[in-house]
């Protein structure tokens, strides 16, 4: 299903490009965040993932 449309293939690629993320993370991160289009920058996804490295 993700190989079928271009977009989604590309950013599933990338997610699994880092070191730590398989399939199952990629796909996740792919379905919660719509393809990455919910969340204005990199920022207001690692607040939401309860990752920030800083308050607020």
């Amino acid at each position: 299903m993700i190989e079928s449309e271009a977009q989604l293939y590309e950013n599933y690629g990338l997610a699994r490009s880092v070191c730590g993320i398989g399939l199952v993370t990629a796909a996740f991160m792919l379905v919660i965040t719509n393809n990455f289009t919910s969340f204005e920058n990199g920022r207001e996804y690692a607040c939401y993932a309860g990752i920030a490295s800083f308050v607020g």
